[in-house]
């Protein structure tokens, strides 16, 4: 089944960035499945919602193509959210993780060509 992937981006009080992703048994994006009857982005602000996100608060910050978790051509949305006094609470295995734990993720995604371009 193809799958969306998706991120938010939030500082706390001291302006440090943190990474929303889910974390079952390793760092990973939060993931959710193609629904052929909404678009990626649809898909993927309802997966938010159910974590308890006030997506009316989120900023849409990039969009990519990406090969992850053996498929090709997965979307992944990153997003960021106005920031109040703490990071917003999570269910688990959800979790916010710093920016040096989120880069071992991105050691694990490949870019892929959009619209027959190589990047």
């Amino acid at each position: 089944m193809d799958k969306i992937a998706g991120t938010i981006m939030s500082f706390n009080t001291e302006g440090v960035p943190y990474f929303l992703v889910e974390r079952p048994e390793k760092c990973r994006f939060v993931i959710a499945e193609y629904n052929e009857e909404m678009t990626n982005l649809g898909v993927i602000l309802k997966k938010l919602k159910s974590l308890n996100i006030q997506t009316e608060q989120l900023s849409l910050m990039d969009l990519v193509d990406i090969s992850y978790e053996h498929q090709h051509h997965t979307p992944l949305f990153v997003f960021s959210i106005e920031q109040t006094t703490s990071l917003p609470m999570v269910p688990d295995p959800y979790c916010w993780v710093s920016t040096q734990e989120f880069r071992r993720i991105l050691g694990n995604v490949t870019l892929e060509d959009i619209a027959g371009l190589i990047l």
